[in-house]
């Protein structure tokens, strides 16, 4: 009901009076999660209801921008929602509404901020971006967002601005770079392929479908059907066969098939019946179910 009154306020042309009710019942609502359980969802529905309300009234007036930026860094200074993503979600409101070059350079030392670590730190460089790009410009947003490619959704945004430029040998670049980084962690704690290491190399099926190179297509399908987490394989084995020129086809399934094999002596038995069975080896397919048996 106090959020409905101060939507009422805004409705009726009073921003000044919502300002202090969605600030109210944000912060009780916080201080209220150490001993409430919120499994329902109600508080942190009607939290996000008040940014919302906080953000209309940023949007209404010149005075009440201001009143909302002042909030918003104030309540992240003071570290009120401390300890939840509000912490930054108050600087997410900041970032759309800042103007002035005093509440600028002041969210920018909150957003960068040694005080940030992990999911924080990267959610805070991408706000910074985004203020960036609308003071500074584009140029100047992407060189900051080049400066920070070791966040993987920063380096997936500068990937997707090349394949849009068309720039595939960048956007190549970048992905085999991170593909590198993944193997290097992976094998630093003994482990195979990791699922982010099948992501990127996605990435490469998708930038050599764009640029239709038959050779890269197979190669990196391939990949992703032997190694891939979760992908389809019947659309990359469907693929594969489409741009596998047909007179090599035959061995190259003979490969795939021993591939999979070698991969593990308990290798994925289902994996090996889609080939066969798509390829209408019957012989084979039995014998793998006699093997499975025995084994």
């Amino acid at each position: 009901k106090l959020l409905q009154r101060a939507r009422r306020h805004i409705e009726d042309g009073r921003p000044e009076h919502a300002l202090p009710i969605a600030t109210a019942v944000s912060e009780e609502l916080v201080k209220a999660f150490q001993s409430v359980d919120d499994s329902n969802g109600y508080m942190s529905s009607s939290i996000h209801a008040a940014f919302a309300i906080l953000n209309d009234i940023a949007a209404f007036s010149e005075e009440q921008r201001k009143a909302v930026v002042e909030y918003c860094l104030a309540a992240h200074e003071k570290e009120v929602y401390e300890g939840w993503n509000w912490h930054l979600a108050v600087l997410e409101i900041a970032t759309e509404h800042a103007r002035e070059d005093a509440e600028n350079k002041r969210l920018r030392t909150l957003l960068e901020g040694e005080h940030l670590t992990g999911y924080e730190m990267e959610r805070g460089i991408v706000l910074t971006i985004r203020l960036v790009e609308r003071m500074e410009g584009p140029k100047a947003a992407e060189t900051c967002m080049n400066a920070h490619l070791h966040f993987p959704k920063l380096r997936e945004a500068a990937i997707t601005k090349a394949i849009e430029r068309r720039n595939f040998e960048r956007a190549t670049i970048l992905t085999v770079e991170a593909i590198e980084q993944e193997q290097a962690k992976d094998a630093s704690r003994n482990a195979g392929p990791s699922r982010q290491v099948s992501n990127w190399t996605l990435q490469l099926l998708d930038i050599a479908l764009a640029q239709g190179d038959r050779a890269s297509i197979v190669t990196h399908a391939r990949a992703l059907f032997l190694f891939g987490f979760n992908m389809d394989r019947q659309q990359l084995f469907t693929l594969l066969k489409g741009h596998v020129p047909r007179q090599d086809w035959p061995s190259f399934v003979d490969m795939l098939t021993k591939d999979i094999k070698a991969k593990s002596r308990f290798y994925d038995h289902e994996h090996l019946a889609l080939v066969l069975v798509r390829e209408e080896r019957w012989a084979d397919a039995v014998a793998g179910v006699a093997e499975r048996v025995v084994h």
